[in-house]
């Protein structure tokens, strides 16, 4: 997972002990010495990892023989190779994040609910629920970024907290709208455009600050479209006289990408 994974590693040996552990994530480069329990097994916490990243993980420990360590580790190592598919968990990140393969402000670990509700053309949202007590509490705050999966095939999206409730039995409600919510922010001066993608790039040279995001469609069919006052560019993608109601489709908001489908998914 993004910043710390676990594994468990454990003597083929009936009965023998290690008293030395450690672990690599470069293919041996590096080695963490993570403990000197004497055991015949031990769960580890790999740290640094980011998301969406293979990593080779490589665990090694020093067996003793009858109570006296093996003066050879080198050659009595022994070693097992796993592959870690790092994921990413419920992140915090600050507000003017743009990058999120990071750890951000770290994970919000203690993290009592997460629900991410998503409708077609319609709300995308994160309502979360922290406790007090949890060690990020008081970096949670407004406008600051919540990085979670929505579902089990997207890739985790960023949501910017909107809303903060007062405790209740110690727990708070956090509410948060998908990162493309941004676009309302951003207003476009009059322009027009004919089919759809030049109907999206002279939105997005109309903007009157730089923005980060990028437009995509599928659809074919023509059509033209005229704005004649200044507007938000959330408001063109969506809603009366918008690029939804003339070419129809389906979006999805993907991090900074804006897809419009003619058919989102499949039977």
């Amino acid at each position: 997972d993004a910043g710390t994974d676990w594994l468990s590693f454990r003597s083929r040996t009936p009965g023998a002990l290690c008293d030395k552990w450690w672990y690599s994530i470069d293919n041996g480069s590096t080695w963490v010495e993570y403990s000197t329990e004497v055991d015949s097994s031990l769960e580890f916490t790999v740290e640094g990892l980011l998301p969406y990243t293979t990593y080779p993980v490589i665990v090694k420990a020093r067996l003793q023989d009858g109570g006296s360590v093996i003066q050879t580790p080198m050659v009595q190592m022994r070693t097992k190779n796993y592959s870690i598919q790092s994921a990413t968990r419920i992140t915090l990140f600050p507000a003017n994040a743009t990058n999120f393969v990071t750890n951000g402000l770290g994970s919000l670990s203690d993290t009592t609910s997460c629900i991410v509700t998503e409708e077609k053309n319609g709300v995308f949202e994160l309502t979360l629920q922290y406790p007090i007590t949890g060690v990020k509490y008081e970096e949670i705050q407004n406008k600051r970024i919540i990085l979670a999966k929505p579902n089990q095939y997207a890739q985790a999206q960023p949501f910017r907290i909107y809303a903060i409730s007062r405790p209740i039995n110690g727990i708070i409600t956090v509410n948060a709208e998908h990162i493309s919510y941004d676009l309302s922010g951003i207003t476009i001066a009059p322009f027009s455009g004919s089919g759809i993608g030049n109907i999206f790039q002279n939105m997005k040279n109309a903007a009157d600050v730089p923005c980060n995001f990028d437009f995509w469609s599928d659809i074919s069919s023509q059509g033209t479209l005229s704005s004649v006052v200044p507007t938000t560019m959330r408001s063109l993608l969506g809603g009366d006289g918008s690029i939804l109601d003339l070419f129809g489709g389906e979006y999805e908001f993907d991090i900074y990408d804006v897809k419009l489908w003619a058919h989102r998914g499949q039977d």
